[in-house]
């Protein structure tokens, strides 16, 4: 399946939607991850949304989110608050 070219407007504005979801990703590591969690994801989809171009800087992104939400999540749990 072949995707019609996109403007640079919108694959920079996907990368900029992504680079916040990646940044939010890596803070939810150690600082509240059920809050910023979801904060990451909604950056995530609104990344693929405006452009489809970035697939694998996406992917990686969605994994990264998802393994720091459970290693956060985690933490947070066994010592009953988050390392902040």
């Amino acid at each position: 399946m072949t995707t019609a070219p996109q403007s640079g407007g919108r694959s920079s504005l996907a990368m900029i939607f992504l680079a916040i979801a990646v940044i939010t990703g890596i803070v939810q590591l150690a600082f509240v991850p059920f809050v910023l969690g979801p904060v990451a994801i909604i950056a995530l989809v609104a990344s693929v949304i405006a452009s489809t171009q970035v697939h694998k800087l996406t992917l990686t992104a969605a994994w990264m989110i998802t393994v720091f939400f459970v290693v956060g999540a985690a933490i947070t749990v066994w010592y009953s608050r988050p390392l902040y």
